[in-house]
């Protein structure tokens, strides 16, 4: 069927243009009666249930969170400290093997030639 110029809402008694009820129809607002032709209005409950289906057929994020993990932010700065901290202990390479790397290069550096 070939687009309307106007779409009807029929809960309303509006006649909008067709791109925003399509529009409308993308934000879980509305749905089409007749495509292209009149939307109704949907209820908070119908709403709320095609925006979660919605969501759930969106791809995820490529850098999603693991499942069941649930990041809290540190409101207090030691536990930010102790969180770098524990970072840099497990990154690599190993923060002892960094430090006596530095201190070789530091003695190497205060020889005299």
């Amino acid at each position: 069927m070939a687009k309307s110029p106007r779409v009807v809402n029929v809960t309303r008694g509006l006649h909008w243009k067709f791109r925003r009820a399509e529009k409308a129809v993308f934000e879980c607002a509305c749905e089409w009666v007749e495509y292209g032709v009149s939307v109704r209005d949907l209820t908070l409950a119908e709403s709320i249930s095609k925006r979660n289906l919605q969501a759930a057929n969106r791809e995820p994020l490529a850098y999603a969170e693991i499942p069941g993990l649930v990041f809290t932010g540190a409101t207090d700065y030691g536990l930010i400290r102790d969180a770098h901290r524990f970072a840099a202990e497990a990154s690599w390479p190993p923060q002892d093997a960094v430090n006596s790397t530095l201190a070789r290069l530091e003695t190497l550096c205060s020889q005299p030639s």
